[in-house]
This record gives structure tokens, sequence and C-alpha cells, in this order.
């Protein structure tokens, strides 16, 4: 269980403010949480390029994240969507009359394991 937040107070130059301040924007975090996360790699040993190397992992996480869930999006729209049999015929004519391959016999595998 969290406990309930402390403030603590630190006493800094104006250019280790700015530094921290900078250093959190580029991060895209509040100060806060950038001296948080400062904290935590300098008790776990990383070294300032490994922390910038774990903040550049999470940011593409998140954005794979986001792509992941306009994908799953996009996905449950066309499931959602009508099933038209004639249009998916017209669509298996189409490919067989340009790809006749995909009808030989000697590629196609029902599962006997004789395929080519």
């Amino acid at each position: 269980m969290a406990s309930a937040a402390e403030r603590f107070h630190i006493v800094l130059s104006s250019d280790e403010r700015r530094a921290w301040n900078s250093g959190a924007a580029r991060l895209g975090v509040p100060t806060a949480e950038y001296v948080r996360r400062a904290v935590a790699s300098f008790e776990a040993g990383l070294t300032p390029a490994e922390v910038d190397q774990l903040a550049t992992l999470a940011g593409e996480v998140r954005h794979a994240a986001g792509r992941m869930a306009t994908m799953i999006d996009h996905a449950v729209t066309a499931v959602d969507r009508p099933f038209d049999e004639e249009a998916m015929r017209r669509t298996v004519a189409a490919r067989l009359a340009t790809d006749p391959v995909l009808l030989d016999p000697a590629r196609l595998d029902f599962g006997g394991g004789t395929a080519a």
C-alpha cells in the first residue's frame, strides 16, 4: 500500500535547477519525477547512459502501445462489419486469375505433410 506523499526540500544552485528542469523536459516528466528516477537509478547503480536508454525504451513502448490500440480498434471495426460473401468470392477469383500457382496441387498442404 502506498504511503502518503511528503515534501522534501533541497537547496541547489540555479544551474542545477535549470539542469534538472531541462532533464525533466527532455523526458517529458515533471521535475519531481525526474528527481525520483535519478535517485532510483543512482541506488540501482545505473549510468546516465543506461538511464537515457531506459527512458528511450519507455518512450518507444508508450508509442507502440498507442499504435497497438489503434490497430486493435481497426481490427474490431473490421470484425464488426457484415461479411460480404460475394465480395470475398470476387477477391478470391481475382487472386486465382493472377496467381495460378495457388491451384497447383503439389503446393497445397491439407495436413498430410506432402506439400512441396
